[in-house]
């Protein structure tokens, strides 16, 4: 494993990055120093040897079937989906960047979250997925945190390809409902400033998926593998496995071997099942 000059870790495949806006993507691409890829013409792809950004469109639709068609084409480790927000409260300030701890599709009624197992210095919140722009009293009413038109889209879309640990929302405090004023303008320069906390950020949630990649040696892969087949795991509490696992050897230092333990336990049902699930947790040091 090897870092670039600005300190990323290099490797066959790119940190991929999903944005709606030209305006939200233009900073980006000149940062990082991106080069339109001719290749694609069903979307805009900007790319370097390290980094792959995808210009989605307005709103979540668009922005789902750009990350289905960005994932299957570019297969990147990891996946952010990078943009501006609105806020009715007024303790975020305008700049803000936000990494999204939760996602509400308010017209789909469904909730989605993505698992930080990464250290960060950002500030954390829920962001809610309207399908057209919301009045600020209306957001108020809600009790509202965050609102864009893109997260659950994306989410959702991403979370077919990879695991929820892999997948990043990262926004920017741009406005208090207040749509008039994001111009196209206003947005890049918004974006310009901080691009430092960006790029911290990218390092951080990427150097933790190349990290992981090599994380569990072939028998503990194949330990994690028999144990969710063994327990009937969900595709959900597979996931959730293998995040706790992670996320035990990056801290301890320590084999996962223990674990063989849990491959004779006895499942007859969803109660047994989850039983055992809870008691692997406990042994994986997850409160």
């Amino acid at each position: 494993m090897i870092r670039g000059k600005e300190g990323f870790v290099l490797n066959k495949k790119p940190i991929g990055i999903v944005t709606a806006l030209h305006a939200e993507a233009s900073p980006l691409i000149d940062y990082f120093n991106l080069k339109k890829d001719i290749a694609f013409t069903k979307f805009e792809i900007f790319s370097n040897n390290r980094i792959s950004l995808i210009v989605s469109g307005i709103g979540k639709i668009k922005s789902a079937v750009a990350t289905t068609y960005f994932l299957g084409q570019v297969d990147p480790v990891c996946v952010i989906n990078f943009g501006i927000c609105g806020t009715p409260k007024p303790d975020y300030k305008i700049g803000d960047p936000v990494v999204v701890n939760k996602i509400t599709d308010v017209s789909g009624r469904r909730e989605f979250f993505p698992d930080m197992i990464v250290k960060h210095h950002l500030r954390e919140a829920h962001v809610t997925t309207f399908d057209t722009p919301v009045t600020m009293d209306m957001a108020v009413e809600l009790n509202l945190d965050l609102v864009d038109m893109e997260a659950s889209g994306f989410f959702q879309s991403a979370s077919v390809f990879l695991q929820p640990d892999k997948i990043a929302v990262l926004k920017i405090v741009s406005d208090y409902l207040e749509l008039e004023r994001v111009t196209r303008e206003f947005v890049t320069e918004l974006v310009q400033t901080k691009l430092s906390e960006i790029d911290n950020f990218i390092q951080r949630f990427s150097a933790v998926q190349f990290e992981n990649s090599g994380v569990f040696t072939e028998e503990e892969n194949l330990l994690l593998g028999e144990l969710s087949s063994r327990l009937r795991l969900t595709t959900a509490q597979n996931h959730l496995l293998r995040e706790w696992a992670t996320a035990y050897k990056i801290t301890s230092k320590k084999e996962i071997a223990f674990l063989n333990e849990f491959l004779h336990a006895k499942i007859q049902n969803k109660n047994e099942r989850l039983l055992v699930f809870k008691r692997i947790r406990a042994k994986l040091g997850v409160a």
